[in-house]
C-alpha cells in the first residue's frame, strides 16, 4: 500500500491504480492487479479490502487482525495524538473493527498468540467495547 507521498492521481485515471482510498489526510492505494498471477499478502484499510474482495470474490481471502486489547490501542493513541488527529484515528479504529464482520476470517491478536475468532464472538466483543 502506498501513502500519498507516492500517490499518483494519473494512475487512477489511467486504471493502473487497482484500488485507492483517502484516509487520515492521505491517499492510499494499490498499483498491482487483483487477483494477479502470484499469491500476494498485503495489508490495507478494511473498507479497501472489502471493495477488492467484491471485485474478485472467489480469488481473494480477507483476514482481519482483531486487537485483543482495545483500551491499550486507545491509550496509545491518546499518548501520541491530540485534537482532530486523535479524533480521526479513534474513529478509524472503530470503523475498522466494525467492518471486521465482513472479512472471511478474524484473528484475535495479542502479543503472544493469534486465535481464530468466530463471528458470534466478535459480536460479543463489540458489546464489551460498547461499539455495537
Amino acid at each position: 500500500m502506498y501513502p500519498s507521498v507516492y500517490f499518483d492521481r494519473f494512475a487512477i485515471k489511467s486504471g493502473k491504480m487497482s484500488e485507492w482510498d483517502y484516509c487520515l489526510g492521505n491517499y492510499y492505494g494499490y498499483l498491482f492487479d487483483f487477483p494477479g498471477m502470484k499469491r500476494n499478502i498485503t495489508h490495507g484499510l478494511s473498507r479497501m479490502a472489502i471493495r477488492i474482495k467484491e471485485k474478485c470474490p472467489n480469488d481473494i481471502s480477507t483476514i482481519f487482525l482483531m486487537p485483543s486489547n482495545f483500551s491499550f490501542i486507545m491509550k496509545t493513541l491518546d499518548k501520541i495524538y491530540s485534537g482532530e488527529a486523535l479524533y480521526m484515528r479513534r474513529a478509524l479504529v472503530l470503523e475498522e473493527i466494525e467492518h471486521s464482520v465482513m472479512f472471511d476470517k478474524i484473528f484475535l491478536c495479542d502479543s503472544s498468540a493469534v486465535n481464530i475468532v468466530e463471528r458470534d464472538d466478535v459480536k460479543e466483543y463489540f458489546h464489551e467495547l460498547n461499539i455495537c
